[in-house]
């Protein structure tokens, strides 16, 4: 065996406030190697974290894999767009979620370990912590201070955490950022500047690997982690449809865990890592690694869905309504077949007036069973949902996946295209 052995070392994890992030899958994976664990909490957020340690509320969340459970050593305050107190605005430290909390700036944080655990007390500082104030904005639409303010409080805390704590680091020690992919690529809804601050971050973390490395002997790496459905990612309003993206087209075709995230950034941490320095890992099910989605005919398909709708829509309309003649009979063709579906055609059957007066409804051939597809191509919304028997059709722009509701597991999917109206 090759364990990851993290016994008697010490972490200091930036950005913990509650179970449902990465920032505490990381500190739980330090943990379960054996280091002890110190967080720091944002101001705002600390009274409710600490009420729901107090009564039990994370207890499952804190289950060590032997039982035990995870206890955090020391939670600070800490609002890292402070590197002292007194840059905080006089308002803000009047604030009752702050005006209790002593100096919650990264130098209070500095000294409230130096006094707890003396000097040098640290072997790892993680840094997970973003904020973006005008995220949601285009950037065309992002102010002054919204930008700096997400390169504040997102790249550069990590720089001003490694300037203040690497006095209190013991030798080899590691530290570790967390960054996104749209630190390189375009990320359309990823704005404020967030974008560019976590390439900052990135660049920032390859100059403070020769820095600290040469300085003092210590490490310097960063995880991009795919989309992760976070409370705070969450505010960012597309992050679940990310997850679904990144689903469909990674080599890995799973919604990524942030166990996955903590088990990655221990490695990085310990000393099996120790040759690696100044290395962006990426930890997306290899979403990175794509050129191009991976069912790039089905994209284009979903993307041009309300037009293709509307003319198969148009195309039953006019053969319902018997434009070709009295005796019309329509017929759906299966044109391009997926996951190992046969191709086949089959017809509605019936004449035109009798289309024109009921619901529409083609059967169509699939494998060795025939589905009913309700009223598919009479709907007017391209993602309707139609019942068929035991399962549904869903129906983004002509693609129909049948979904099992019993067992939940996702069938053949099919496009459906008018192809021609047959004269009778």
């Amino acid at each position: 065996m090759l364990p990851i052995d993290l016994s008697g070392k010490r972490a200091f994890v930036a950005g913990v406030a509650d179970d449902g992030g990465f920032g505490f899958a990381i500190a739980k994976a330090l943990a379960v190697a054996g280091a002890s664990v110190c967080v720091g909490t944002w101001p705002p957020a600390l009274g409710i974290f600490e009420t729901l340690l107090r009564r039990g509320k994370l207890d499952a969340s804190l289950r060590m894999p032997d039982g035990s459970k995870f206890e955090l050593e020391k939670i600070y305050a800490l609002d890292a767009e402070y590197d002292s107190l007194l840059d905080a605005p006089e308002e803000l430290r009047a604030q009752k979620r702050y005006r209790d909390r002593g100096d919650f700036s990264i130098d209070g944080v500095v000294e409230n370990l130096r006094e707890d655990f003396g000097d040098p007390c640290l072997d790892i500082v993680v840094h997970s912590l973003a904020n973006g104030p005008e995220v949601n904005k285009p950037l065309m639409q992002t102010s002054r201070k919204g930008y700096l303010a997400a390169h504040g409080a997102s790249a550069y805390s990590f720089v001003s955490l490694a300037q203040r704590l690497q006095p209190l680091m013991r030798e080899r020690g590691a530290f570790l950022g967390l960054s996104y992919l749209a630190s390189r690529g375009v990320v359309a809804d990823y704005g404020g500047g967030m974008a560019s601050a976590k390439a900052a971050l990135e660049a920032d973390a390859r100059m403070l690997a020769l820095e600290l490395g040469r300085g003092w002997g210590h490490r310097v790496n960063v995880i991009s982690a795919g989309p992760y459905a976070s409370r705070a990612a969450s505010a960012i309003g597309f992050i679940h449809k990310m997850i679904k993206y990144y689903q469909m087209n990674a080599p890995l075709p799973d919604a990524l865990r942030a166990d996955e995230v903590g088990n990655a950034a221990a490695f990085l941490c310990s000393p099996l890592a120790s040759g690696i320095t100044g290395t962006v890992l990426y930890v997306d099910k290899g979403y990175h690694a794509m050129a191009a989605p991976a069912d790039v005919g089905g994209l284009i398909d979903a993307l041009s869905g309300w037009t293709n709708a509307a003319r198969v829509r148009g195309d039953l309309e006019r053969c319902h309504q018997g434009a070709l003649g009295p005796n019309t009979v329509c017929e759906p063709r299966v044109e391009r077949a997926h996951e190992g579906t046969r191709r086949g055609i089959t017809a509605c059957g019936r004449p035109a007036q009798e289309l024109r007066d009921q619901a529409v409804h083609p059967v169509i051939d699939i494998g060795r069973q025939n589905f009913r597809s309700g009223r598919v191509f009479a709907n007017d919304s391209p993602k309707d949902r139609c019942d068929v028997g035991p399962g549904k059709w869903e129906l983004p722009g002509e693609r129909l996946e049948h979904r099992d509701t019993d067992t939940e597991e996702v069938g053949p999917r099919v496009d459906v295209r008018v192809s021609r109206c047959l004269l009778g």
